[in-house]
Parts: C-alpha cells; sequence; structure tokens
C-alpha cells in the first residue's frame, strides 16, 4: 500500500503520474532551476534521464502537485518560457 504523499510548499495531496524522462543536456538556465525548487517543486512535467541525444518517448512514474502544476503554467507564461528546458 502507498501512503498519501503531501506537497510541502502547497500542502497539497500528490499524484502519482506517468511523467516524460527528459535525454540530453539541459541549459542550466538559473531563473527556471530556481522557480522548478522553489515554487513549484513537484510539477514534474519532466524528469531528467541520462544526458543520451536522440532518445525520447519514455516515461516513469512520479508524485505530481496539481497546484505545483498550476505554478508552473503561470510562471511560464509570465517567463514566456518555452516547454522544454533546453
Amino acid at each position: 500500500m502507498i501512503s498519501e504523499r503531501t506537497c510541502e510548499l502547497h500542502g497539497t495531496i500528490l499524484s502519482l503520474k506517468k511523467v516524460p524522462l527528459t535525454y540530453g543536456l539541459p541549459v542550466p538556465d538559473p531563473d527556471l532551476w530556481e522557480a522548478l525548487a522553489k515554487l513549484f517543486p513537484n510539477a514534474k512535467s519532466f524528469l531528467l534521464g541520462r544526458c543520451c541525444v536522440g532518445s525520447s518517448g519514455y516515461e516513469t512514474e512520479a508524485w505530481v502537485g496539481g497546484e505545483c502544476r498550476k505554478a508552473e503554467a503561470r510562471w511560464r507564461r509570465k517567463a514566456n518560457w518555452r516547454e522544454e528546458p533546453w
């Protein structure tokens, strides 16, 4: 049995969902990485795989927060950010 997990930032219940694994070397944009850590730590729009160029189409399961996903969408619109971090 899996115990209930909550978002440490928003206090909401996390859901186990499939998320894409992203391969390659992401550009180290400090604004994005800081926002991922501080504003939406459980958005999990992607998870980093290994540095294998040309690899795609893989998924894994991760604990995802709905409020974190909403916060990420707001941040991306405000920052005019692309979908992928590279």
